[in-house]
């Protein structure tokens, strides 16, 4: 299962929720199934309408009537089975995919480990932790072309443009 989205507050009368995608684009449409998370598993909830706009949109699911039954769905985590995502370009990849991959420079020395994502609205912005570094000693950098130079799903690699200062932590700079 992927993560796709978190359900938000109520809105309106009618059960329906706020609902906020990982992306712009809902992965799924009116008639579709998703998963919501329980303690025990996921809880089919089938898509009786869906209002789009941006990564914040309006849902409502056959299953839920009223404001009382949305709100105890406020927060749930929102999943999809893999092989129902649409299917990708080539040389593009899903956010998920990008979790978890080895990030190397130009010369293949290692950076460190892709640890989040987060989404800025003009592009993302992809958290570096170095190989062996605590929390908190993690780097950002923007995930636009001049930087991110190749990303590899199947090798589980990204391969970036180390420009100076990028990947220097203030202890560095201090040293200076």
């Amino acid at each position: 299962m992927i993560f796709c989205g978190k359900l938000g507050r109520p809105f309106g009368v009618r059960g329906e929720l706020v609902v906020f995608w990982n992306n712009d684009l809902p992965p799924l449409s009116s008639g579709d199934d998703i998963y919501g998370e329980e303690k025990d598993g996921y809880k089919t909830l089938s898509v009786k309408s869906l209002s789009s706009g941006g990564s914040k949109c309006i849902i409502a699911f056959q299953e839920i009537t009223s404001p009382e039954d949305a709100k105890k769905l406020t927060n749930t985590k929102l999943y999809l089975p893999e092989d129902l995502l649409p299917s990708l370009e080539t040389d593009e990849y899903y956010s998920y995919q990008l979790l978890g991959m080895q990030v190397l420079n130009e010369q293949g020395k290692k950076l460190g480990v892709l640890t989040n994502i987060f989404n800025t609205g003009s592009n993302d912005i992809y958290e570096i932790l170095p190989d062996g570094a605590k929390a908190g000693s993690e780097y950002l950098i923007p995930a636009v072309k001049d930087i991110v130079l190749k990303v590899d799903v199947k090798k589980g690699e990204m391969i970036v443009h180390e420009l100076p200062g990028l990947f220097e932590s203030e202890k560095d700079k201090n040293a200076l």
